[in-house]
């Protein structure tokens, strides 16, 4: 063996001691370079400190698509409150226009039941229309504004069962 072999030898020993001396941390950024060479290249250090790091990215990732899912259905909820919301206040304008109807008809009758129940529908409509206007459905959770449009529903129906009675 030559001097110089013994030599480059006796170097790379020295190295290894050093290195294998150091406190060393696999995050490069905290450990200095002789940290960042012992772990890349003496251990896995690197593989395993990247496959944490791709590991809290597929979390992160999966996370993000869930909220996103989420976000989504929740825009299909909101446009569906909307849409009979709008059929609603659609729904308004006849009925009102048949109860105006009755009440001309029942006015010069002596069948007060019938125009009291006519009157108790017209009062009925205004509430539900009032509660359609005055409501600030955006402004409401999903769940609150799908109670609140049950509760006008059954008004509504309430309004329907009262004229269809009276006629």
């Amino acid at each position: 063996m030559s001097i110089d072999t013994l030599m480059r030898c006796s170097a790379a020993g020295i190295l290894a001691l050093l290195l294998a001396g150091c406190v060393t941390t696999d995050d490069p950024r905290k450990g200095g370079f002789l940290s960042a060479v012992q772990n890349s290249v003496l251990t896995d250090g690197y593989k395993q400190r990247e496959a944490r790091e791709q590991a809290v990215l597929d979390r992160e990732t999966d996370r993000q698509s869930a909220l996103e899912q989420r976000a989504a259905a929740m825009r299909r909820q909101r446009s569906e409150l909307n849409q009979e919301i709008t059929t609603l206040q659609r729904q308004t304008g006849p009925l009102d226009g048949q109860l105006q109807s009755l009440r001309a008809q029942l006015a010069t009758s002596r069948d007060t039941v019938k125009r009291e129940k006519v009157e108790l529908a017209i009062q009925r409509l205004q509430t539900v229309k009032t509660s359609l206007k005055s409501t600030d459905w955006q402004q409401q959770s999903i769940p609150e504004a799908s109670s609140r449009l049950k509760e006008i529903k059954a008004m509504m129906q309430d309004v329907t069962d009262i004229a269809e009675a009276a006629r």
